[in-house]
């Protein structure tokens, strides 16, 4: 990978590492990242650096991992349906996100477009890593299992404020270079997506997504045209050492990509 790929300061506003659970062999029993019953004892072994915590809705299925042919998130096994918990770091950057099936570790800004440093993937992963590594030791404790990755997949959400300093609007075509317009008026709405393999095997996909949508600046309490480019990369995996050599994999592809679709004149923006 040439150092043109690397940008001083990327558009990234959250990176998620995640995976769901499949069978633990050679019994084939469901494997969990979350004991049900227990989440109370799950949180101690996370609370000095996840002192947060918050029920959100499930996740039913993984987005890219599940079309490639890992086990949904969500199975009628009579254990009832999950919520998904979120535990929250102080500052509100850092999320790991557990349901029984379900891992993620999140680092994000907590206010898009804020001054705080991205961190990079390296640190992130590490942070990634460390989290399953405790996980380990609360699954192990508390149901006596160590939980099986079958899918895994690496996110990154990158957001671009859509008008200049002094409120000046700019186009899509401004920052995706396979985007032709003539339009002086970005359209709120506008998306695009689509898959493609990585690499020459078929194991492993990316979606691409872009969409221009809204931002709710705090200070004038106007809504900011915002474009949204967010990369999914995922396949099925039996084990964590599987993921975490995919993880890598996935990144460098990404990072691929994205230098590919954005314009010249963007990516100086944003290596200034």
């Amino acid at each position: 990978m040439t150092a043109r790929f690397r940008l001083s300061s990327p558009p990234v506003n959250e990176v998620a590492f995640s995976a769901v659970m499949g069978p633990v062999n050679p019994a084939l029993l469901p494997s969990y990242a979350l004991d049900l019953f227990d989440v109370a004892g799950t949180h101690r072994f996370f609370a000095d650096r996840f002192p947060g915590v918050e029920r959100q809705v499930p996740v039913g299925q993984m987005e890219v991992a599940g079309m490639l042919g890992a086990p949904p998130v969500l199975l009628d096994e009579g254990r009832g349906i999950s919520p998904r918990w979120w535990f929250v770091s102080e500052d509100r950057s850092e999320v790991l996100q557990l349901q029984d099936r379900f891992w993620s570790y999140n680092w994000r800004r907590e206010q898009p477009f804020s001054s705080e440093a991205y961190p990079g993937f390296d640190d992130i992963s590490a942070r990634a890593i460390s989290t399953v590594e405790t996980l380990w030791k609360a699954s192990e404790a508390i149901s006596k299992q160590t939980p099986v990755p079958a899918g895994c997949e690496l996110m990154y959400s990158n957001l671009i404020l859509m008008q200049d300093d002094v409120g000046n609007a700019r186009r899509i075509s401004d920052f995706l270079a396979f985007y032709s317009s003539t339009d002086t008026i970005n359209k709120m709405g506008w998306n695009l997506s689509w898959n493609e393999t990585i690499g020459d095997s078929e194991a492993a996909m990316l979606r691409f997504k872009a969409g221009l949508g809204g931002f709710l600046h705090d200070d004038s309490a106007q809504v900011i045209p915002v474009l949204q480019l967010q990369f999914v990369a995922g396949r099925q995996v039996s084990t964590w050492e599987e993921a975490f050599s995919f993880y890598n994999v996935a990144h460098e592809y990404i990072i691929k990509r994205f230098n590919e679709l954005t314009t010249e004149a963007a990516k100086k923006e944003w290596n200034a």
